[in-house]
C-alpha cells in the first residue's frame, strides 16, 4: 500500500520513528545503486558512530568573599563553629551516554576501493538539531567538500537548523521557501545542484555522478521512498487521523487534512 502523500509523507519525519525510516531509506538505496551502477562500480554501507548526552564538566561557583569580623582591638574575631550539618536526601537521576549511528552510502570502483568517488549522505534529525550529531556531520561534509568524491545531501525532514552545503542565504534569494531540499556538489566544482521541494510535490530524480566519462547515474527518490514505505509496513504503523510531528504549517495542514479525508484516512 502507498503512502496517501504524492511526495514525502511528513507522518515519516516523526523522530520516534525516523531511525526505522531512514533504515530503510539507506537500504532501498543501496539495493537500487547496485541494481542501476554500470560495471565496474558498487556502493557501499558505511557507518558514523558518536556519542549524545555526555556529562557535561562543572565548573565551581564563583567565590563569595566576606569581610573579616575585627574585634574593638582589631584583632580577628573569632568564629563559632556551626553543629555538623547533614544534607537532606536528594533524589538521583541517571544519565547514561546515548550512541548514535548514521549509515550513508558511498559509491566505489572496484578496481580502487579505498577511493570513494561519491558519498550520499540522508540527513537525521541528531544532524539539525544536536549540538554533536552537526559538529559530527558538518566535519564529514567538510572533508567531502575538499575531496576528490562527489557529495549528495538529502534533506527529507522539515524540522531543525539547515546545514546542507551549499550557503543557506544564497539558495534562498534564488528559491524562498522548500519543505525539502536535495543538494549535489560535484567533485572539484564551485557549483551546487539543488532540487527544492514542497509538500504537494513528488520527490525528484537526482544525478549522481561517477567518473569522467561516464553518465551520471538517475536516481528516482519518489520511487526508493515509495518501496520503502511499502516493504516496511509503514501504513500499518501510522495513525492519519493526528496531525504530523514536527507540526506542518496552516496552509500545508489544511491541504493535508483533505487529502486524508478525500482517501478515507481522516
Amino acid at each position: 500500500m502507498p503512502s496517501p502523500f504524492p511526495g514525502m509523507d511528513p507522518y515519516l519525519e516523526n523522530p520516534s520513528r525516523w531511525q526505522g525510516v531512514h533504515g530503510l531509506l539507506i537500504t532501498f538505496l543501496y539495493g537500487t545503486l547496485n541494481q542501476t551502477l554500470p560495471d565496474g562500480f558498487i556502493a557501499q554501507m558505511e557507518e558514523r558512530v558518536y556519542v549524545l548526552g555526555e556529562q557535561k564538566g562543572f565548573r565551581p561557583d564563583v567565590a563569595v568573599n566576606r569581610p573579616l569580623s575585627l574585634t574593638p582591638s582589631g584583632r580577628v574575631a573569632t568564629l563559632e563553629r556551626p553543629a555538623t550539618l547533614e544534607t537532606d536526601e536528594p533524589h538521583r537521576l541517571r544519565v547514561e551516554p546515548y550512541t548514535v549511528r548514521e549509515r550513508y552510502l558511498t559509491i566505489v570502483s572496484q578496481a580502487e576501493p579505498a577511493r570513494v568517488i561519491t558519498t550520499i549522505e540522508v540527513l537525521s534529525p541528531a544532524n539539525k538539531s544536536t549540538t554533536v550529531g552537526r559538529r559530527e556531520y558538518l566535519q564529514k561534509q567538510a572533508l567531502a567538500l575538499e575531496s576528490e568524491s562527489h557529495l549528495l545531501e538529502i534533506d527529507l525532514l522539515r524540522g531543525g537548523r539547515y546545514i546542507l552545503a551549499p550557503p543557506e542565504d544564497l539558495l534562498r534569494a534564488e528559491c524562498p521557501t522548500w519543505d525539502y531540499l536535495l543538494c549535489l556538489h560535484r567533485a572539484r566544482g564551485a557549483e551546487f545542484e539543488y532540487w527544492p521541494v514542497h509538500l504537494t510535490e513528488r520527490l525528484p530524480r537526482v544525478a549522481v555522478p561517477l567518473t569522467e566519462g561516464i553518465p551520471d547515474v538517475v536516481l528516482d527518490m519518489q520511487d526508493v521512498l515509495d518501496r520503502a514505505y511499502d516493504f516496511g509496513g509503514l501504513a500499518r504503523s501510522i495513525s492519519y487521523a493526528a496531525e504530523p510531528e514536527p507540526p506542518l504549517l496552516p496552509a500545508a495542514l489544511e491541504w493535508a487534512t483533505e487529502l486524508l479525508l478525500t482517501k478515507n484516512l481522516r
